[in-house]
């Protein structure tokens, strides 16, 4: 899972908008932590 995000983080232009996604997907707390650490 984590290997799928960062290839979407590397695919993406636009970090703003992948953010978004990502808080999406992203719903336990974990995860959005790390999420975090990228901006």
């Amino acid at each position: 899972m984590i290997e799928f995000l960062k290839a979407k983080f590397e695919r993406n232009n636009s970090g703003f908008s992948m953010s978004i996604e990502i808080f999406k997907i992203a719903k336990n707390t974990q995860l959005r932590k790390i999420c975090i650490k990228f901006y």
